[in-house]
């Protein structure tokens, strides 16, 4: 909700049936849903692969990786990301992130915190190729107050 908001198109990829029955009914127009069981066994990220291949937008200024298959999921967003975009990579001290980083040339921004219910640090990574947008000293700063007031009622 919050990308649909500030974005002319959003593509999501969910893996949690529970949750995309959840967000359907609040989503907007400018958002297109979509729902794949992640396949950690096997590792196949081929469905995920089907949909961006036929989506009319084929490259993105923000790719967002939550969830399984991360590793896998971060070499195909390389493929995806428009001149200027950035990955944003969550959890990216774990599912051998930094091994798969190493080997793209990339930059990476780490930012550490801590996670709601668990004790230890997680860092969620700002990747990029050359420059970003979101580094634009251009980029507004958002008010996230007025984000909340003005969703409050679609997140009940």
């Amino acid at each position: 909700m919050w990308w649909s908001a500030r974005a002319r198109s959003v593509l999501t990829i969910e893996e949690n049936v529970e949750w995309v029955t959840s967000l359907s009914p609040h989503i907007g127009g400018n958002v297109s849903l979509h729902y794949v069981p992640a396949d950690t066994e096997m590792r196949d990220i081929g469905p995920v692969r089907g949909i961006l291949n036929t989506n009319p937008i084929t490259k993105f200024d923000v790719i967002i990786i939550d969830g399984h298959l991360r590793r896998e999921l971060t070499t195909l967003a390389f493929d995806h990301l428009a001149l200027g975009g950035a990955i944003i990579i969550d959890n990216a001290e774990g599912y051998e992130i930094y091994d798969e980083l190493k080997t793209m040339n990339c930059r990476r921004i780490d930012f550490y915190g801590f996670a709601p219910g668990v004790v230890s640090r997680h860092c969620t990574s700002l990747v990029f190729i050359e420059d970003c947008f979101l580094l634009s000293p251009d980029v507004p700063i958002s008010n996230i107050e007025l984000f909340i007031e003005g969703n409050a009622a679609q997140l009940r």
